[in-house]
Formats: structure tokens, sequence, C-alpha cells
């Protein structure tokens, strides 16, 4: 039973880590870390005696925290999440078979993690129970895509791996009372058997309602940062629109005045003033009408080129040099809301990079978009201040509220791929530059 219970225990091992290694996976060889992490596994469950069985679990989330690190790219909490898990999700299960054999075949008398030839048969049915659970719940609490999303948010992470901290120590403290069956005060009590085994079910069930509402939570912030654009794409709509609103009734003024100030640029003529006349017209330059038309237009595409304006407007309150050359993006699969989400990231991200720096001088953006060799290409560059935040070579918002963190980059990034398109970030941080490239594939 040994051997077949030590072949399990290694399926499930293997099986879960592997599953980790998949969301975040090592850029470096991993199988023969993640062999030598199995027998590490097993030896330490096999060496550890009853007697010590306060420092056996401890030791277990060590051995798994090594395999997790050293084969997979996850940081350290996304690791102690990961190698406390998979211990948690079989423990538990362990313990309420181990109350359940111990009830119903050893009449409470015995319990059977104590005994050696018994742990190896409640393992036995333990752990395949624990991993079909785990698959079962994967598919329906937590996708593969959404636990790597999951693991991608700062603070939901935290959260979870708190509460699992907190369940290992439970765990520890349960696993002395049940493999000691030599304390008095628990030998051959059903009562004991029962609370442990309640307890091990609500650790279980708080671990995945944790998850699974943290998952929520993130989805619920994503949704409330794709409506916020929607949102900013309506305002820059209704923007243009009070825009034209504006120059039709400086329009209406303008016309009303029109004929007299010809009649009088006319008289002014034919009676020789001509210095009059050049101030007449050198006040219809300056009129509110005249101006409005001599505002820069960057396109044909009435949104891209509010949102141009707007970020001329904030560049120019800001003391920020705006350049920009090329045309609006066309002929690719991007939708409105895509466009407006895509360089709204962009540029916002330019122009709070822009705001850290204290000397105005050095303040610009340089905006580059055009349709080439069946490419759309969208280049943003800006100076920064140096410093980044770079975690397993993904970009994190510099902010200080940063509970969404990150949530503009992978927007960006979702668009990119969902289009069959690329996003680069290439910072100099010799010159303290920073450049965004996308390029989206160009459709006849």
């Amino acid at each position: 039973m040994i051997y077949l219970s030590l072949i399990i225990y290694t399926v499930y091992n293997f099986f879960l880590i592997r599953f980790f290694t998949k969301i975040s996976p090592s850029k470096n060889s991993t199988w023969p870390f993640l062999i030598l992490g199995l027998i590490a596994i097993n030896v330490t469950n096999l060496l550890i005696e009853v007697e010590y069985s306060y420092i056996w679990l401890p030791l277990i989330v060590l051995t798994f925290y090594l395999t997790i690190r050293l084969t997979t790219s996850l940081n350290q909490v996304q690791t102690f999440f990961a190698a406390t898990f998979i211990i948690i999700n079989a423990n538990c299960i362990r313990n309420v078979i181990n109350a359940l054999y111990s009830i119903l075949f050893l009449r409470g008398r015995v319990n059977a993690l104590s005994q050696s030839s018994l742990f190896f048969i409640v393992t036995t049915i333990a752990f395949p129970l624990a991993m079909f659970l785990f698959i079962l719940l994967r598919r329906y609490v937590f996708p593969e895509g959404k636990l790597k999303a999951f693991l991608n948010n700062k603070a939901s992470l935290r959260i979870a791996a708190i509460f699992q901290f907190f369940a290992i120590i439970q765990l520890i403290i349960l696993n002395v009372l049940s493999y000691n069956d030599n304390l008095s005060f628990l030998a051959y009590n059903y009562e004991s058997l029962l609370s442990t085994a309640l307890t091990s079910m609500m650790l279980f069930t708080l671990m995945y309602v944790v998850i699974y509402y943290s998952i929520k939570n993130y989805e619920r912030i994503r949704v409330e940062s794709r409506e916020k654009v929607l949102t900013n794409q309506y305002e820059v709509q209704l923007e243009h629109y009070r825009k034209l609103e504006r120059h039709y009734e400086q329009y209406r003024k303008f016309k009303h005045d029109y004929q007299a100030n010809v009649r009088i640029l006319k008289n002014l003529i034919d009676e020789h003033h001509h210095e009059e006349a050049l101030t007449v017209l050198q006040d219809l330059e300056k009129s509110e009408f005249i101006q409005s038309w001599n505002e820069r237009r960057f396109s044909n595409n009435v949104i891209f080129d509010s949102i141009m304006q707007d970020l001329a407007r904030k560049c120019q309150e800001a003391k920020i040099k705006l350049e920009f050359e090329g045309i609006e993006p066309h002929r690719n699969n991007l939708t409105v809301l895509d466009k407006v989400n895509l360089f709204q990231n962009m540029t916002s991200n330019a122009f709070e990079a822009n705001l850290k720096l204290s000397n105005t001088e050095e303040r610009y953006i340089k905006i580059f978009s055009e349709n080439r060799n069946h490419w759309t290409v969208l280049r943003i560059e800006n100076p920064f201040n140096g410093e980044l935040k770079i975690r397993n070579g993904k970009y994190l918002t510099t902010k200080n509220d940063n509970g969404d963190h990150g949530l503009g980059i992978e927007n960006m990034r979702e668009i990119c791929q969902k289009l069959g398109g690329i996003i680069s970030f290439k910072p100099d941080f010799v010159k303290k530059v920073f450049v965004a490239e996308v390029l989206i594939p160009i459709h006849a």
C-alpha cells in the first residue's frame, strides 16, 4: 500500500505543479527542478516521524515553494499562494477522509492517521478525490485564464495569501492532534474527529470562496475600467458636438456682421484710408470664428481628432511639447472603442510620465502613426524620470493607488493579441526615454 500511496501522492503533486507551470512558464528548463522537487517532497513526507508532525507541514510547504519557484516565473507571493494551495487542497480532504474512515471502520477508537499502515490507506483514498475536486472546481470556479489574471492582481492575491498562511497554521495544529493518538484528551473521541473534519471542510471551502470572490472582484474592476473608457469615448464625442455647436453659433454671428464689415472696408478703400482698412482686416482675423478654424486638424476622423485636440489642450496647459506625424489608423479590425481605449491608454501613460519631470523644458510627447507594409504602426515616445516598475517582464503602474494596477497596459495587450498584433515597450534608462509601439495587421 505504501508504494501505491507514493505513486498517487506523486501524481497529485506533479499534476498541480504542472498546472502552475503552464500558467506562468519559466524561461529556463524546468524538468530537472521538477523531478528533484518531487523527490524532495516524497523524501520529506516519508522521513518525518509522527512525533515530529509539527515540523512536517512547514517542511512540505518549503519544498513545494522552492520547486514552484524554480519551475515557474511566479513571484514570491504568487509562489507562496500556489504552494499552500496545493497543500491545503489535499490535506483538508485527507483530514475529512481520515475522520470518516476512523468513525466508520474503527468506531472512533483509533485515529487512522496515527497508524502507519492506515495512514497510507487514507492517503490513497484522499489524494485522487482531492485531484478530482480540483479539476471540477477549476472548471467552474476559476478557469485557467481567470486564475492567471487573479495571480497578477496584487491586492486580491495578497488577501488570498494571508488567508492561506493562517489556514496552514490551522492545519499544523490539526496534524499534531491527528498524528499523536497518545494525547489522552483526544483518544477515542468522536467529537475530536468530527471537529477536525468540519474544520478541514471549512478551510477547504473558504479557500475556494476567497479565490472565487477575488476573481469576481477583479472582473468587476475590469468592467469598471472598460466602462470608464466607454464613458470617456462618449465625453469626447459630446465635446466634439459642443464644439460644432459653438462653431455654428460663431458662424451665425460672423455672417451677421460680414456684410456690414465688407461695406466698411469698401468705403475705406474707396476713400484711400488704407491703414484704417488694414486695422479692420486685422480685427476680423482676431475674431473668435476665424481663430476657431485655425485650430489644428489631425485627421478626418471626428473621434480621433477630438482625442488629439483634447490631448493638445492638456499638453499646452502642462507645458508639454506635442508632436504628431502621420495619419489616423485605419483599414484594421479596431473598433471605435478599441481605438479610444488603445490610444487613450498610450497617451495617458506618456502624459503622466511627463508630469513627473520637474523641468518643463524636458517635457514632450512624439506620436507617429501610419499604415505601411500591411501594418498599422502607432508609436509614442516620451521622456521619463528613470523609474519604472517591472515584474516578470511586465510594466506596472507607479501610481500610489494601484488596486487595479496595470489594467491600462493589460487592456492594450488584449486589444493587440485579439487582432494578431504586437505591442512592445522600449525604455532607454541612459537617455531616460520611453517608447511604446503597437503594430496591428491591415485588412483589405
